[in-house]
């Protein structure tokens, strides 16, 4: 049993013998891997256990506002910066690893994002506006 966003669970019989011909959404090319076993909108039953890892010690996971908290836990473990960005009240950013990458490299723009959080926090610009904005140095 798979979970697709756009259709929901779904069971394939191709593997069990059960159809001669595969469903479309029987191969394994047609969803992220890391993603099809679970329902990223669906509540997450005890969000308190991923916790409890070391790993996520500092994730701010209690505080993270998006659905699909698997994914930022998965960002977290790559790009510790996404921690800095729930603090800000940033969570809608928090898994662009493009927004995340600058973040890393450059200690400028760490600065004019905190500088500029709270107009960030309350609009949802796209990440090449936010790039093109700090390159012109505008804001």
């Amino acid at each position: 049993m798979e979970f697709y966003l756009t259709v929901g669970y779904v069971v394939g019989w191709y593997e069990q013998g059960l159809q001669k011909h595969r469903k479309i959404y029987e191969y394994e090319d047609w969803c992220w891997a890391d993603d099809k076993y679970y329902d990223p909108i669906a509540p997450v039953v005890n969000p308190e256990f991923a916790l409890t890892f070391k790993q996520y010690k500092y994730s701010q996971r209690d505080k993270y506002k998006q659905h699909n908290i698997f994914k930022y836990l998965r960002t977290y473990e790559k790009y510790p910066a996404t921690e800095y960005l729930v603090k800000l009240n940033l969570s809608h950013y928090a898994t662009s690893v493009m927004l995340l990458k600058k973040l890393t490299k450059d200690k400028k723009f760490r600065k004019w994002v905190i500088n500029n959080a709270e107009d960030f926090a309350h609009h949802c610009y796209d990440i090449q506006a936010i790039l093109y904005a700090y390159n012109h140095k505008k804001h």
